[in-house]
């Protein structure tokens, strides 16, 4: 009991005369200082803290960077991180307690350092590797559960119809998004390589819908990490929300890149080239959706309808043009384009037969290329698919009309009138038709009825 009293004495007696030695900006020996430190820490006193940190800073401006007072510098702030509660209190201390355990490695790693300061630089280093990692995934895992919180908080809240408790929800999804968000970012600033805390914090931002926020961490993360597939679709995602188009493709396009299979995002490519006016690149990648899917209806369609319209354009600009030659070079385009937008939508139509849009072009544009028999086809199949659509049925007995299949022809307009009995031209052309086939009461009924309309 003696010789513990005498320490303890002798202790606090150092402890002073280094105290009065540091006040007054006195060197010290190393050994003197380091021991002072460790006395402090010992006591487990927080107030008694800043005294040691007063040494470790008076040894530090003496003798320069010294791989035990670093990593006893560091130790302090492992020593506050776990008597703070929040993450937010705790941050000040994770920071500083990482620039520490930085300038210890920096230490270690320089030559011109005196080596009795390197002394068991290895066991330092090698600890605070080890102290990074367990707050790394301590606060990483933290993180995690509180957006798992989130997540089903907001599933719950979305389904609860009680306004006051709609707002406890609220509170609690704040509250964790928060504390998620915090957690992450003492991650990062533990390992700011790691490209999964970025994503977290993305993910988070994301169920609460806030988009920007959301692109925001996700493009960090996607700045990190070899495994871009996933991210690349996430933020092309975002943008699409967003309706940001153009800033979706580069993103997608990429993703389509790595992942040339998934035939779903190739045609989202495609549909935000349409949707930006780069028609000639949706195209192209609907072309590849093809390639991949010789049977996808969509890409089929969206490629006739390409076709479709460049054969309009180069159909106006011939309107236009007062050049004979280039009138005859811009409709010869024309056929040429029509020519492609019914092979297009002629294999969208046997692979999906009963895709009504595809049957409906595919009968419209060969109508419009006088190849009545097989629009007649296409439009006898629409109207299974499409019952009582009097466009149709105008468009059937047309077809007819040009084959002069007078009968066929009149049935197809008598079907129209049933429909909508104020139709004139329709009913024109019935008594017309009636003539022809020499059905001489319908005839006259018809006459009658255009004969009434025209008043």
């Amino acid at each position: 009991m003696k010789n513990i009293a005498k320490y303890i004495l002798l202790a606090t007696l150092i402890v002073a005369v280094v105290a009065v030695s540091v006040s007054h900006g006195r060197k010290l020996p190393v050994g003197t200082y380091i021991s002072s430190v460790k006395i402090e820490i010992i006591s487990g006193e927080v107030e008694r803290y800043n005294l040691a940190i007063a040494y470790l800073d008076s040894l530090a401006m003496h003798y320069g960077p010294h791989a035990e007072a670093l990593n006893l510098r560091a130790q302090i702030e492992v020593d506050l991180i776990e008597k703070s509660s929040s993450p937010q209190d705790k941050s000040p201390h994770v920071e500083t307690m990482v620039a520490y355990f930085d300038s210890l490695k920096a230490c270690c790693d320089n030559k011109d350092i005196k080596k009795k300061y390197r002394k068991n630089c290895d066991k330092y280093v090698q600890v605070a590797d080890s102290i990074k990692v367990k707050y790394w995934r301590e606060f990483y895992n933290a993180g995690i559960e509180q957006l798992g919180v989130v997540k089903d908080a907001i599933e719950e809240r979305d389904l609860e119809t009680d306004s006051a408790s709609i707002a406890f929800m609220n509170e609690s999804i704040e509250a964790n998004t928060d504390s998620c968000i915090a957690n992450m970012k003492l991650s990062i600033v533990i390992d700011d390589t790691d490209y999964r805390s970025y994503v977290a914090v993305g993910s988070v931002h994301a169920q609460k819908e806030d988009v920007a926020a959301s692109t925001e961490w996700l493009l960090k993360g996607l700045e990190r990490t070899d495994d871009r597939a996933s991210l690349l679709l996430q933020i092309a995602y975002n943008h699409i929300k967003l309706t940001k188009y153009e800033a979706a493709i580069p993103f997608l396009k990429e993703y389509v890149e790595l992942t040339p299979d998934d035939i779903v995002n190739m045609g989202n490519l495609a549909a935000c080239y349409n949707n930006t006016q780069q028609y000639d690149a949706a195209a192209e990648t609907y072309k590849q959706v093809v390639a991949a899917d010789p049977s996808n209806a969509d890409a089929l369609v969206n490629i006739g309808q390409y076709f479709n319209q460049r054969a309009s354009d180069a159909s106006a600009q011939a309107i236009k043009t007062e050049d004979e030659a280039a009138k005859m070079e811009l409709l010869a385009q024309k056929e040429s384009y029509f020519d492609s937008s019914i092979v297009y939508f002629g294999r969208a139509v046997e692979a999906q037969p009963e895709n009504a849009d595809a049957l409906e072009q595919y009968a419209v544009i060969n109508a419009l290329r006088e190849h009545y028999e097989v629009a007649a086809e296409g439009f006898e199949k629409l109207i299974v698919l499409k019952p009582g659509n009097p466009d149709v049925l105008t468009s059937l007995g047309d077809c007819y009309l040009y084959q002069k299949n007078y009968k066929k022809s009149a049935e197809a307009y008598e079907k129209v009138v049933e429909l909508d009995p104020t139709n004139l031209p329709i009913w024109q052309n019935l008594q017309d038709l009636y003539l022809e086939t020499k059905e001489s009461e319908k005839q006259k009924a018809a006459a009658a009825k255009v004969k009434e309309l025209s008043k």
